[in-house]
This record gives structure tokens, C-alpha cells and sequence, in this order.
């Protein structure tokens, strides 16, 4: 074999060798890692569900002469409602307030006119048939533990003596001439006359021997008659 051939043949050889090797270093597109990236995530976060805080409980019901109230410990006002609005309203406070349902019945006419009877235990809704307005009637100091006070903060079984001792003759009234049983407004928003008669219209009490014993709002002198 002539030099020539033989370093044709060589070189033909080099050159598979050289495209073996090279072929061998691709990697196949299967074997291709891929790179994660470091940028951040396209998911947000959720928007957080606002948390509505439930109201501070009722401590106490407020009879003033014009409205019936709830308040908290804090003496912050829950609710309040003018009487105006009607019995229903004011039952639904008392609900509200009390947490407990009273116990209603139809009480025919006898020594008062007859009405629908909303009762608690301690407390009572009068809702007069043939009248727009109402009365609640409170003969405890507490709907369960609930108190129930009259404008200015009393409730039954207080020792009003120092309150009564400072109101005007208007605000005060007689049972008897024995001075042991009073009537005392607490808060006074009209006043009713009827002959040589007349008493304050509100937040009205019955005081027996310095202590509350009754409480009528709205109501007048002649409320703790009956």
C-alpha cells in the first residue's frame, strides 16, 4: 500500500473518531435539567376574613321617662328605644337584653283595663288594649342577672331616703298621711291632672319606709293603685 493511501485511510479514521467523541458530549434534550426560577411566586396570599367583634353583654336595663335602654358593664348604651315606637319594640329590647322570653298571656278587664301581659320574672310588660301606650312594671332588681334601674340608677330594694329627701314637692307624692309609703319621680317628662289631682308622667316609684319597692315607667302616681 502506497504512503499516500495509508495516510488517507488515517485521516478517515481520525475524523469518525473525532465526530464520536464530539457526539458523545451532546446531551440529549431529555436529559436537560431545567433551572428553577428564583423569582417570586405568581399565588397571593387571601385576603384575611374580617372578624366582627360580638357587642359587650347587657348589665343593665335603664327606664327613663321617655325610653327604655340597655348598657354595658362599661356604661356604654347597646340600645335604646323611645316608648313611642310601641310595645313590640320594647319587648324585643327586653329580650335582647335579658336574654329570656317572657311569659305572655290576655288578662281580661277586671281592676285595670285589659291587655296583653308580656311577664318576666321580676318585670312586666303591660301593653293596654284600648290605649296606645304601654307600662312596664318592675317589682325585682334583677331580670336574671340582669338589673333593672330607673333613670338615676336605682333599683328595687335601694334606700332612696337621701334622693326623695332632696326633690321638690312635685316630684313626690303621698299614699297615706303616715309618710311611710311615697311616690317619687325619677325622671319627669310631662304631667297629668285630672280634678284637683295631678302627678308627674315618667319614670315613676313606690317607696315603702325609705326603700324602693316598685317601679313604673312610663307611669303616673295612680299606676301603684291597682
Amino acid at each position: 500500500m502506497s504512503d499516500y493511501s495509508t495516510r488517507r485511510r488515517g485521516a478517515v479514521v481520525t475524523a469518525l473518531l473525532l465526530v464520536a467523541v464530539l457526539g458523545g458530549c451532546a446531551a440529549a434534550p431529555s436529559d436537560v435539567l431545567a433551572v428553577p426560577s428564583s423569582g417570586p411566586s405568581e399565588t397571593s396570599d387571601p385576603t384575611p376574613t374580617p372578624t366582627v367583634e360580638a357587642p359587650a353583654p347587657v348589665t343593665t336595663v335603664v327606664l327613663s321617662g321617655a325610653s327604655v335602654a340597655s348598657v354595658d358593664a362599661a356604661g356604654t348604651t347597646v340600645q335604646t328605644k323611645p316608648y313611642s315606637d310601641g310595645a313590640e319594640v320594647a319587648v324585643a329590647l327586653l329580650v335582647d337584653a335579658t336574654g329570656e322570653e317572657p311569659v305572655v298571656s290576655e288578662v281580661a278587664e277586671s281592676c285595670a283595663a285589659a291587655h296583653t301581659s308580656y311577664e318576666w320574672d321580676g318585670m312586666q310588660l303591660v301593653d293596654w288594649a284600648d290605649a296606645p301606650q304601654f307600662a312596664i312594671v318592675v317589682s325585682g332588681a334583677t331580670v336574671g342577672v340582669v338589673r333593672i334601674e330607673a333613670a338615676g340608677g336605682y333599683a328595687v330594694g335601694d334606700d332612696v331616703t337621701q334622693f326623695v329627701a332632696a326633690q321638690s314637692a312635685q316630684n313626690v307624692g303621698r299614699f297615706d298621711d303616715s309618710g311611710r309609703q311615697l311616690f317619687v319621680s325619677f325622671d319627669t317628662v310631662d304631667t297629668v291632672t285630672s280634678g284637683e289631682y295631678t302627678s308627674p308622667l315618667g319614670a315613676v316609684g313606690l317607696v315603702e319606709s325609705g326603700t324602693l319597692s316598685s317601679i313604673v315607667s312610663p307611669g303616673e302616681w295612680s299606676s301603684f293603685l291597682c
